[in-house]
């Protein structure tokens, strides 16, 4: 067994509002608590206004690493395939969402970041003329 190195966290140092935007974002016991609360409403909001039933989760792969794609023919895409996956497999989940979107406020960021583990994709710096 390798032993285990105590390291600071990569967001150490880092404002509250801009560890919600950073791609190295670690959350910690509190950030886990909070992402299982927002787990527990988005899957009940789902559920009962939306009608979403998960089916096949018994395919998914034991462990990660594999790829979850959706058919983007909404913004609950990424909502509804955070709470599809089992709890042991959510908190190593990361979907990409539009920073300049998703990421333009507090609230926003601590949505995405708590809810569904997205990391920002800034589509201005990304994509050239844009």
């Amino acid at each position: 067994m390798a032993d285990w190195q105590l390291r600071p966290a990569r967001d150490l140092g880092l404002k509250p509002s801009e560890r919600l935007r950073s791609v190295g974002r670690e959350r910690g016991l509190g950030g886990w608590l909070i992402a299982m609360v927002w787990r527990g409403l988005v899957w009940a909001y789902l559920r009962l206004f939306h009608r979403l039933r998960i089916e096949g989760r018994e395919h998914l792969p034991h462990d990660p690493p594999f790829v979850m794609v959706a058919n983007h023919a909404s913004h609950l895409d990424a909502l509804a395939l955070s709470v599809a996956l089992p709890a042991r497999l959510a908190a190593n989940a990361y979907a990409l969402a539009a920073g300049d979107t998703f990421f333009t406020s507090n609230a926003k960021a601590a949505f995405a970041a708590y809810a569904i583990n997205a990391l920002p994709v800034w589509r201005s710096k990304t994509w050239p003329g844009t």
